[in-house]
């Protein structure tokens, strides 16, 4: 099983790492410049209530590009000339 597909089986063979919470009405969370991904490839996130945290979580895969250009030239005519 890939673990993309976000199947509990996959998803096992993953560490976790806490990363934070928000509170009731928020559906953000920031993620800080320049954070660390480690071997992290995917976010997930649980639902958790005072009773019992979500067994099955939510997966994200991480996308982080990044993206360097150095030494361009413009090469152009002036048509208005």
């Amino acid at each position: 099983s890939d673990v993309s597909s976000g199947t509990a089986s996959a998803l096992s063979l993953c560490a976790r790492v806490y990363f934070g919470n928000t509170s009731v009405g928020v559906n953000n969370l920031t993620v800080p410049t320049d954070t660390a991904l480690l071997n992290f490839t995917h976010w997930l996130v649980y639902t958790k209530s005072s009773l019992i945290e979500q067994t099955t979580p939510a997966s994200n895969l991480i996308f982080d590009a990044v993206a360097s250009v150095t030494g361009i030239t413009f090469i152009d005519r002036d048509l208005d000339a």
